[in-house]
């Protein structure tokens, strides 16, 4: 189970590897929550393969702020990206639980999760 680290208010590029065999799949997702008692409407963030960023706190996200992309299918590995825009509303100090999960139609499979760190940044300045 990997930890990472997300630096509120900076672009979060993150790799992920040990995916199994992605060849095939009908969805992939990225998702982070303060509880795994949560629903996915309630995700802190949630980013799916095709659709980018799906939810934000709790609300609609804007899509082009987050992807989701596999680097080899047979390799298993992809990465994720959350923009500096999207990672500034985030509340700072969170310990979430994340997990990325494949479908293959109806079939839905874990392949990763771990815990997501968000310290407080110290500069707010905006380029």
């Amino acid at each position: 189970m990997p930890d990472y680290t997300l630096l509120r208010g900076d672009t979060w590029t993150q790799p992920l590897s040990g995916l199994g065999i992605l060849t095939g799949r009908t969805k992939l997702w990225f998702t982070a929550k303060m509880s795994t008692q949560d629903t996915d409407l309630q995700a802190v963030f949630q980013i799916e393969e095709a659709a980018g960023l799906l939810r934000l706190n709790g609300a609609a996200g804007t899509p082009g702020d987050g992807s989701l992309v596999v680097v080899s299918e047979a390799g298993g590995t992809a990465t994720v990206t959350l923009s500096a825009e999207a990672t500034r509303q985030l509340g700072g100090a969170a310990r979430l639980r994340w997990d990325c999960q494949v479908a293959f139609g109806a079939t839905v499979n874990t392949r990763s999760s771990g815990w997501l760190t968000i310290p407080l940044d110290a500069t707010r300045a905006v380029g």
